[in-house]
């Protein structure tokens, strides 16, 4: 499963010119499979224990234009 996971977040990197981005963007997928609760950006810093400065970046990563879903479709 682990190698599957892997492969279909790496189909992604591609849409992302900074592999920070992207890392990012692999968190939060892997928070959305592993949180055991789904309140928004609350609860990914919650799963990965964030603090103030990891919820002020997760919210920038929704909010920018790091990724656009009609280029993938």
């Amino acid at each position: 499963m682990l190698t599957d996971l892997y492969h279909a977040l790496q189909f992604f990197r591609s849409e992302f010119s900074r592999e920070r981005s992207w890392l990012l963007f692999c968190s939060v997928i892997i928070s959305f499979l592993g949180a055991t609760e789904m309140r928004g950006v609350t609860s990914m810093c919650r799963y990965w224990l964030a603090g103030r400065k990891g919820y002020d970046r997760l919210l920038h990563f929704f909010s920018c234009q790091v990724l656009s879903i009609g280029q993938i479709a």
